[in-house]
């Protein structure tokens, strides 16, 4: 192992939190994943077919790692720190969870302020922005829920990933 890399990648990720425009290695895996799942599905053994889609999933992705990482001088440096700074992603997750409870917070005193009627079209479209922003958190369904409920949200998101 690289001993400069962990304390590099923690000082990019707080100096520059992941950014929203480059390519995010965890996407890539989700794309993966969901190419390799669709075949699977259709073997009719769901835990056998699981299991090889997740085995190929991890054995390409650590392929694909390792090459990017073994590439010559500069390339291979740049990809070592990319990905170990866009793995951490602290700060971008911190960014994104604050944005998220401003948003909610906004929600919760429209609706309860008596300024706007809660199921008026202003409280409807903060509701909307706080469930966008806990969409760039969380995968699970939240777009039912109320800003109460959404509150609970990227608060788990924080501290699990933490």
């Amino acid at each position: 192992m690289i001993w400069w890399l962990p304390p590099a990648a923690l000082l990019l990720d707080m100096l520059l939190p992941d950014p929203r425009r480059l390519p995010h290695p965890v996407q890539a895996i989700g794309r993966l994943a969901n190419v390799l799942e669709k075949p699977a599905r259709r073997s009719g053994h769901p835990i056998l077919a699981g299991t090889w889609a997740l085995a190929l999933l991890l054995l390409a992705s650590g392929a694909i790692c390792a090459a990017l990482v073994s590439l010559p001088f500069p390339a291979g440096f740049a990809a070592s720190l990319y990905l170990a700074w866009s793995g951490l992603a602290l700060g971008g997750l911190f960014r994104d969870g604050n944005e998220a409870l401003v948003k909610i917070e906004r929600a919760q005193m429209l609706a309860s302020s008596g300024l706007v009627n809660a199921a008026g079209p202003e409280a409807e479209l903060a509701l909307t922005e706080a469930r966008h922003a806990v969409q760039m958190l969380v995968s699970r369904d939240h777009w039912s829920m109320d800003a109460p409920a959404l509150l609970r949200l990227p608060a788990d998101s924080v501290s699990v990933n933490c």
